[in-house]
């Protein structure tokens, strides 16, 4: 029989010492690690046209969102982290916010994109986001008709900015007929057909409908064909540079605010300042545009902000509906990175689906059922000092309806998949002919509600309503029947969807849904709105 030797203790410390560096550099690397990671800065990607026609518009949306970013650097930072951002020029080129989107996620490595003006570009940028699983942040009122869970609309939804417009330009200014002109791409295209709806619910009149091609200054036909219609009141959603030459030519045609007013989409006091140095002062006081938010609004939130901006960029600085929204992106993301204590996209953004914010123009809040935001909406009249004088206010924010009820949700997206087919698989007009696009100036029949999802009325607007969060992070709702451009969708094709032959319910008015703006005799004090009045939700309201 052999005897085994006994080990001795520095056999022992042989056996044991490699197993114990090895775990000993295996926590080091990991402690480095961590180390590396808290100590890098988080980057915000902001994309933004900086030249090209929507400059004008764009340029102030990277000036609050800079000065917001900077606001939290100032106080700390987030997660012990600074915060730096990466800022792309879009150009005002739809396919150029693709690729810069692309380079933004790839090459600088942002923890969230915020950005975009128009329709079209958020669009082009979409299947980037989504196939890349990553998060972009659209500050701007918009058409709706669209859900993704990559991303949070910050902006307004048609229920938000569009129908109270119509509905209130009927009760106070008694229009009848209406006149719809727009830029030729996606967004105004389905804003006037949202528009059309609720003129015909309403009892309304469709005067004309013209598009002008994206960036053009050729407008006299337009003018000339508003002339022959006579209408009462004009909706514009004409953007960017073409409005100088748009106002130009309504004050050369005797077309003044006293006669046929214009509603505006797309023009606020940024837009104004810079149109006052080429246009006429008449030309443009008197008119009106809609928004979410003015720089009238009489609240202390808002006078703070202006000091703000007013400090950081100039006392000629002024604020306007795209920065307000700009910058409470950042503060409702920001809210969302601490509460997840990560910047991963996955939790943040099931985190900004329940955050909300006294802001400026209101109290704010993001619908965890559609990513969109609960608003306050205000009608503007212009002064000429480049400012508005605020003459309706819905007094509290309203919930979000991307969707209008006035027809499913399969015929918008039949609209949406007629008008990029007809474009070529473009998401604006590509013809550069200089000419109108002109529609035949009769109404549609309504559009039966169909089948394919139950017709649910939007609930009423109350100081509270319970609501139900979601159990997974938003990234597993893309199977939702209402999130209608899915992760797995064809990278620029719109949702599909096929016409159906046998409705079963019948048409739909939205008369109802507006008896209350409609009813309504008391003009609101101009610009108040309660800063204790909370939105329709159940959580916490952050102050900035």
């Amino acid at each position: 029989m052999t005897n085994t030797p006994k080990p001795t203790q520095s056999t022992i410390l042989n056996r044991v010492m490699p197993v114990f560096v090895l775990i000993l550099l295996i926590t080091a690397g990991w402690w480095f690690r961590s180390w590396l990671n808290y100590q890098k800065p988080i980057r915000v990607g902001l994309l933004h046209s900086l030249t090209g026609p929507m400059a004008i518009s764009e340029k102030s949306m990277v000036d609050a969102e800079v000065m917001a970013l900077e606001e939290l650097n100032e106080s700390g930072g987030l997660l012990n982290r600074k915060v730096e951002w990466v800022i792309a020029d879009g150009k005002s080129d739809w396919p150029t916010f693709a690729r810069e989107a692309d380079r933004l996620i790839r090459k600088e490595k942002v923890d969230v994109i915020i950005g975009c003006w128009t329709s079209a570009s958020r669009k082009t940028v979409l299947p980037v986001i989504e196939s890349n699983n990553h998060l972009l942040i659209y500050p701007m009122a918009y058409e709706g008709l669209e859900a993704s869970p990559n991303i949070i609309y910050t902006g307004s939804a048609p229920n938000q900015q569009i129908i109270p417009a119509v509905a209130w330009a009927m009760r106070e200014l008694k229009a009848k007929k209406y006149y719809l002109v727009g830029s030729d791409y996606i967004w105004p295209h389905c804003v006037n057909e949202i528009t059309k709806d609720t003129i015909d619910s309403i009892g309304g009149e469709l005067a004309g409908e013209s598009y002008l091609f994206f960036g053009t200054d050729q407008v006299e036909s337009v003018v000339k064909d508003i002339l022959q219609a006579k209408p009462d009141v004009i909706i514009s959603t004409v953007v960017g540079d073409t409005n100088k030459a748009f106002y130009n030519a309504l004050d050369a045609a005797g077309i003044s605010s006293d006669k046929i007013p214009v509603i505006s989409f797309a023009i606020s006091e940024d837009e104004l300042r810079t149109m006052l140095k080429e246009v006429p002062s008449k030309a443009l006081v008197g008119h009106y545009s809609a928004w979410n938010y003015f720089q009238t609004i009489d609240r202390q939130e808002n006078r703070s902000f202006v000091a703000r901006l007013q400090k950081r960029y100039g006392k000629e600085k002024s604020a306007n509906d795209v920065m307000a929204a700009s910058y409470n992106s950042v503060y409702l993301w920001a809210q969302a990175v601490r509460e997840a204590e990560t910047t991963r996209i996955s939790d943040v953004t099931h985190a900004m689906s329940h955050q909300s914010l006294d802001a400026p123009e209101g109290i704010v809040s993001i619908d965890a059922e559609n990513h969109h935001t609960w608003r306050p909406v205000y009608i503007g009249k212009v002064r000429s000092d480049a400012q508005f004088d605020i003459v309706w206010s819905s007094e509290s924010s309203i919930r979000p309806e991307p969707y209008p009820l006035t027809r499913s949700h399969n015929d918008w997206n039949l609209l949406l998949t007629k008008l990029y087919g007809e474009w070529g698989n473009s998401w604006s007009n590509p013809k550069d002919n200089r000419s109108i696009s002109k529609k035949k100036v009769s109404f549609p029949k309504p559009t039966e509600i169909k089948t394919l999802e139950p017709l649910v009325a939007p609930k009423p607007v109350a100081s509270k309503v319970e609501m139900k969060q979601p159990v997974k992070p938003p990234e597993t709702l893309k199977s939702k029947d209402n999130l209608k451009n899915p992760v797995n969708s064809p990278p620029t094709a719109p949702p599909i969807a096929k016409p159906e032959t046998k409705p079963s319910v019948k048409p739909v008015s939205i008369l109802p849904l507006m008896k209350p703006l409609l009813e309504q005799n008391e003009p609101v004090q101009s610009g108040r709105m309660d800063s204790k009045a909370k939105p329709k939700t159940d959580f916490s309201i952050r102050k900035i």
